[in-house]
């Protein structure tokens, strides 16, 4: 894929997925840009796998900056809200992570197994009384998902 110079849309992505899993930051930056270059009607996907890339690299102000211009367009996105709460979390800013936790989650975000599991917010989860509601709403989460699982095993 790295020898093409006309890489079609699908192989792109699947490189600069490639280069960011790899830790390939530039490549993958650049790639990403020119993909939304050349497919600016793609542009909500390129912007929010560009988003992860900054994620990936700790480049929180930068996410932040995507993140908000993406919401000035659309303020409905749980997962939007989930990676700003994210990218707050990573700059030690605990208040504007949970207002943006709460924001995913009153916007639908029900995924108990990935905040539960999500090594950012570990600092936070037990310093103030809005993470402990929150911590508590995704063991809820948890457990209805589990009792629909075993459910549907039956």
């Amino acid at each position: 894929l790295e020898q093409s110079n006309n890489l079609k849309y699908k192989d792109a992505i699947i490189l600069a997925k490639y280069y960011m899993k790899a830790g390939e930051r530039d490549k993958s930056v650049n790639l990403s840009e020119k993909i939304n270059n050349t497919h600016p009607f793609l542009k909500k996907e390129i912007e929010n796998d560009l988003i992860k890339l900054h994620l990936r690299f700790e480049e929180y102000p930068k996410v932040i900056e995507l993140i908000q211009q993406n919401l000035k367009n659309d303020t409905t996105d749980m997962n939007l809200e989930y990676m700003l709460a994210r990218a707050y979390a990573g700059l030690n800013n605990p208040d504007e992570a949970i207002k943006h936790l709460l924001n995913a989650e009153n916007l639908g975000f029900n995924y108990g197994f990935v905040y539960k599991n999500d090594s950012i917010f570990d600092g936070f989860r037990t310093s103030r009384k809005g993470w402990a509601d929150i911590q508590e709403k995704m063991e809820g989460f948890i457990t209805l998902k589990m009792e629909s699982v075993n459910d549907n095993s039956k």
